[in-house]
């Protein structure tokens, strides 16, 4: 599988789990997964469309993008937190379940066997940061190390449920921050937001605050390069890109972010010379004989020979899936075409 899929990814880490017994490290791996699946409902994240890569110590949560960085780096680390404050009221020292978590984002791939790319090996050099390992020898339940490029995408920007003033760049660290959440300083989640005028606070975190989350997540949803497949085959139907399901994700990605002009353009030579060479990367040349008439009288009959086609000459010899659909859906519906094909070069 040559196009990868954009993923928020999470590697989890339990902290000492070499120094466990047996016993120990299965029920903590138990527990890490009760804890983790309990975050992603309450946050709102999907944890069945998250796919899994499982270690003996952790695990890699594969996210897909789309707004859930947003959440990753607030609502969730919250309640995650809080999850595990609630859990380790119950164990004695040797049973504390801590975890360390390494935030990256980018692309990823299947290979038929398992999930590999740079933001996997990204995400887990994250959890295993010196700086992450002496907070939570020191105690910390939970420790978020996110990467320089996802900190510049979204934490920086003051997302309301992000605690951007928490996060601190590690030392020595080329872009990493760190966020310890359950620390002293912050024994328990930021409270709610004020309620809107007389709006009680539970309306206004179950109604309210989802819209803003989702207001604030639109951009990154709608933007071609990173929107989920959902989004991007939405994105299709909208634009009237009927062929998108004959397309690679690179290709589709291309076509939605580039369409826009060729339908400024639509019903002439030069918007599907442009279509063309988004759609499949080639030169096309495209011939319209072009023709008028007139009469004197009302609906008169046009002349509709055979010999006025448009031509569409493509310098390619390789297979060109979709082609028909693709001229017929940007040519005029009165006018016949044929291609013809040139050696490149």
């Amino acid at each position: 599988m040559l196009d990868g899929t954009q993923f928020h990814v999470v590697a989890v880490l339990i902290d000492g789990f070499a120094q466990r017994t047996n016993p120990e490290r299965m029920h903590l791996r138990k527990d890490m997964y009760r804890v983790l699946e309990a975050a992603f409902d309450d946050a709102g994240l999907d944890w069945d469309a998250a796919p899994q890569v499982d270690r003996h110590d952790g695990v890699v949560l594969l996210v897909p993008a789309g707004g859930a960085g947003v959440v990753l780096a607030g609502n969730f680390v919250w309640v995650l937190d809080r999850g595990l404050r609630e859990r380790s009221r119950q164990y004695t020292a040797a049973h504390q379940l801590r975890l360390r978590l390494g935030l990256s984002q980018g692309l990823c791939h299947h290979d038929g066997r398992a999930w590999l790319g740079e933001p996997i090996d990204v995400a887990m050099q994250l959890a295993h940061e010196p700086a992450a390992r002496e907070r939570s020898a020191a105690g910390a339940e939970l420790v978020l190390v996110v990467s320089g490029d996802f900190h510049r995408a979204i934490v920086k920007h003051g997302y309301r449920q992000i605690d951007t003033a928490g996060f601190a760049q590690v030392p020595g660290d080329d872009g990493a921050w760190l966020l310890a959440p359950g620390g002293a300083e912050a024994e328990e989640p930021p409270p709610a937001p004020a309620p809107v005028g007389s709006t009680p606070p539970d309306v206004f975190d179950t109604v309210i605050a989802p819209v803003r989350e989702f207001v604030d997540a639109l951009p990154a949803m709608i933007d071609p390069a990173l929107a989920p497949p959902d989004a991007l085959a939405w994105m299709h139907r909208v634009l009237g890109t009927e062929a998108a399901q004959l397309l690679t994700q690179q290709q589709s990605r291309r076509l939605a972010a580039g369409v826009v002009e060729c339908h400024a353009l639509r019903g002439t030579a030069a918007g599907l010379e442009k279509l063309l060479a988004l759609r499949y990367g080639i030169r096309a040349e495209v011939r319209d004989p072009g023709s008028s008439t007139w009469s004197s009288t009302p609906l008169p009959r046009f002349d509709t020979a055979a010999d006025r086609v448009v031509v569409v000459r493509v310098d390619t010899d390789d297979p060109l899936p979709g082609v028909d659909e693709v001229i017929r859906a940007a040519l005029p519906v009165h006018l016949g075409y044929r291609i013809e094909r040139r050696r490149p070069g």
